[in-house]
């Protein structure tokens, strides 16, 4: 594997992802990143085995493949740089990084040890703008039960009904609901989206645009 790409691109894509990048003792794996690179471009993924958040950065690829760092470490090192060009490079199992005047190695671990981040196959896909589901989490999240012992309250339902999207959150003292309508009909559909995977998901959000939502029984896709 080898890229190239700026510094600003790739701390960017990496303060998106790093975020759910666990502490685990058991799985040290979790603590890393999936940098992917290939004919498409440059990827990272990070996964909490709950959540798994991916995005893409613009460099050019020069060799495809796929390693695996320590998220913080590699976001640290990125960010005591100038803003320039930066060369990945993996070397025998290492991934070598030099620019800006300096040369680092990052120890990590194979890609194929990282969990598969999966993709929902079956869903009922819709789109949407992003004020609109802002909107939709701001009128309802704020009635989310903090007890996460208690999972059925501790989330934000998504229901889908013909045209409406009705999204509701209760903790068992308030209850809030919103809906929007939909261009088309839709399935009836049910899931209950955990408080934290929607905090994620407002933090990296766009202002501005679509919001692409694949609901199935038991995952949601934004």
């Amino acid at each position: 594997m080898k890229f190239i790409c700026t510094q600003e691109n790739l701390a960017r894509g990496l303060s998106v992802v790093g975020h759910i990048a666990g502490r685990s003792t058991t799985l040290p794996i979790l603590k890393n990143v999936l940098i992917k690179a290939g004919t498409e471009g440059i990827f990272l993924a990070t996964t909490n085995l709950e959540i798994g958040i991916t995005t893409q950065v613009r460099g050019r690829v020069e060799k495809p493949g796929e390693f695996t760092v320590q998220a913080r470490v590699i976001l640290d090192y990125l960010n005591l740089l100038p803003p320039s060009n930066v060369t990945f490079e993996l070397i025998n199992g290492e991934l070598v990084i030099s620019g800006a005047g300096s040369k680092t190695i990052l120890k990590g671990l194979p890609a194929e040890d990282f969990p598969v981040i999966p993709k929902i196959q079956d869903g009922i896909r819709l789109a949407l703008p992003a004020k609109t589901l802002k909107g939709l989490l701001s009128q309802t999240a704020f009635a989310v039960a903090s007890d996460e012992a208690r999972p059925e309250i501790n989330g934000v339902l998504f229901h889908l009904k013909d045209q409406d999207l009705i999204l509701a959150a209760t903790d068992s003292y308030r209850l809030s609901e919103a809906k929007t309508k939909l261009t088309t009909t839709k399935e009836e559909q049910k899931v209950i989206v955990p408080n934290r995977t929607l905090f994620e998901w407002l933090r990296i959000a766009p202002e501005e645009g679509e919001v692409s939502v694949t609901i199935s029984d038991n995952q949601i896709s934004l």
